[in-house]
């Protein structure tokens, strides 16, 4: 039976396949150890938060199509070139999804090893006697989001939320200051620190990660005029979101990674109803 066995790359509403396989898939995890010299006791290494992780891929672009390629659709080099060039000229993360299955075609580890990436390296190669194909040499590394968030002290006296200041109310600054630490000070035992999105989510809005029950019928783009296939009951999960003005704007997935295709919203609804 044919290999399921792919490694997908993601932005926005573009979702790409790796046309082949490549023979080694290395994922590295550093740790940032500190390691000092005690007197008296000698070297000791401090943990530290470990570094990003990374991923190395070195494999083949083809020009044609090939017998013994992954990927089900055929797409030019170009295509993937582009794709990864423009990530890194326009400094966008992508997302890196390897869906794993076994020759039996069950899956295994589930989709949730993929994670947010940028990439790092992009390195291309033609050969002589092998026109129109490229080899690539690709390395992605971990992206974390690091945008402010909002901090809520809350406590037996009420919540604080430190409010936006300007430079000419330093004093009420000092003031607010003050009176945030003694609502800290005074109930201590009881306070704790809360780390929210700055921007709330309502749980009935459908978002990037949403999770839903399909009904309806999904297709292979976001405005293809013909169905791939229909979903009863399916329990998915949103994937990507193009401009709602599109027929089927919502991309969605089982939960072991593997994509439906789009759908619209009128045929995702809340689990719990």
């Amino acid at each position: 039976m044919p290999s399921l066995y792919r490694i997908y790359f993601s932005r926005d509403s573009t979702v790409l396949s790796l046309p082949i396989n490549p023979e080694k898939l290395p994922e590295t995890k550093e740790s940032d150890n500190g390691e000092y010299n005690v007197l008296g006791l000698g070297p000791v290494m401090q943990p530290r938060t470990p570094k990003l992780r990374k991923v190395t891929i070195s494999g083949l672009f083809p020009g044609r199509r090939l017998p013994w390629m992954s990927a089900a659709v055929f797409l030019p080099p170009s295509v993937y070139i582009t794709f990864f060039k423009s990530a890194m000229d326009q400094k966008r993360p992508i997302v890196y999804t390897p869906v794993r299955y076994y020759e039996n075609g069950t899956p295994f580890l589930g989709g949730g090893m993929g994670f947010e990436c940028l990439v790092t390296s992009f390195k291309t190669e033609e050969r002589g006697g092998e026109t129109g194909d490229f080899y690539f040499d690709l390395t992605i590394t971990e992206y974390k989001d690091f945008s402010p968030q909002k901090a809520v002290l809350q406590g037996s006296s009420g919540n604080f939320s430190p409010a936006a200041t300007t430079a000419s109310s330093a004093l009420n600054t000092v003031t607010r200051a003050l009176s945030a630490a003694a609502v800290a000070t005074s109930t201590v035992s009881a306070v704790k620190v809360i780390l929210t999105p700055a921007r709330s989510i309502q749980s009935s809005k459908l978002y990037v990660g949403a999770q839903r029950k399909a009904n309806g019928k999904y297709y292979s783009t976001s405005t293809a005029p013909t169905p791939a296939g229909t979903l009863s009951g399916q329990q998915v999960q949103v994937r990507r979101i193009v401009s709602r003005t599109n027929p089927h704007p919502y991309c969605v997935q089982d939960f072991s990674g593997v994509v439906f295709g789009w759908m619209s919203a009128s045929d995702l609804t809340e689990v719990n109803r």
